[in-house]
C-alpha cells in the first residue's frame, strides 16, 4: 500500500503526494520546478544532472540546472505542513508538546 509520487515511486510515509520528490517520493524540502511542470528536490535532480547528464529523469527531455526554478509556494507549503505536525497534543495532560523536528526541512 501507500501513496505513489506521480512518478510511481512510493512516498514517504506522512508525506503528501504534492510535496513528494518526483524522483524518490521523499518529502523536499528545497523543491524546483522543471520546465515541464515536474517537481523534485533540488538536491536529488541536481545529482541526478551531475551523474546522469542534462536530462529530466521522468521524461528523457533536455534538463539542465539553469532550467530549474524554486518552486517558493509549494516550499512555503511544506514548511507550514512540516510546523503543524511538529505540533502534537499531548493527550494525557492536554498541553501541547513541541515535536523534536520542528527545523528538520
Amino acid at each position: 500500500g501507500g501513496l505513489l509520487s506521480p512518478s510511481g515511486k512510493k512516498v514517504s510515509k506522512g508525506t503528501k503526494n504534492e510535496f513528494a520528490c518526483e524522483i524518490n517520493g521523499h518529502m523536499m524540502k528545497d523543491p524546483v520546478r522543471a520546465p515541464n511542470g515536474h517537481v523534485f528536490e533540488k538536491a536529488t535532480i541536481m545529482l541526478w544532472l551531475n551523474t546522469r547528464g542534462s536530462v529530466c529523469p521522468l521524461t528523457g527531455d533536455p534538463l539542465t540546472a539553469e532550467d530549474l526554478v524554486p518552486d517558493k509556494e509549494l516550499r512555503s507549503k511544506i514548511m507550514r505542513h512540516h510546523i503543524s505536525h511538529a505540533f502534537k497534543q499531548d493527550k494525557d495532560n492536554g498541553h501541547t508538546e513541541l515535536g523534536d523536528d520542528l527545523y528538520d526541512f
